[in-house]
């Protein structure tokens, strides 16, 4: 890309503003996590999950379902499906957020 072409790309750039958002924890990327560790309820019919902590793969939902035995759908509670099921899923009770965990991010800038 030449010099030019980097400027034009740049000036034809929207202006970016912030967006005002709670972050209410992070996990550590390098930690080694469990595949399919998740809690949840079986119904008469289906199996709602209340928590999930790692890594989710297409086909997880299936394991679980074989698993523990349901005859309908396996969904998450509150949020139902999502619309991929590949990368890494936390609940909230799940993450790091007091100022002890900050200060570790924060000695690492």
């Amino acid at each position: 890309m030449t010099s030019s072409e980097s400027q034009l790309l740049f000036d034809n750039l929207p202006t970016f503003k912030p967006i005002p958002a709670y972050v209410c924890g992070y996990v550590p990327r390098d930690e080694k996590y469990r595949n399919i560790s998740y809690s949840g309820k079986k119904g008469r019919k289906n199996y709602k999950i209340f928590s999930w902590n790692g890594p989710i793969e297409p086909g997880d939902l299936e394991h679980i379902k074989n698993k523990e035995e349901v005859v309908g759908k396996v969904t998450f509670e509150g949020i139902g499906e999502f619309a991929h099921d590949k990368g890494y899923l936390f609940n909230t009770g799940n993450l790091l957020w007091c100022l002890r965990d900050w200060q570790v991010i924060i000695d690492q800038l």
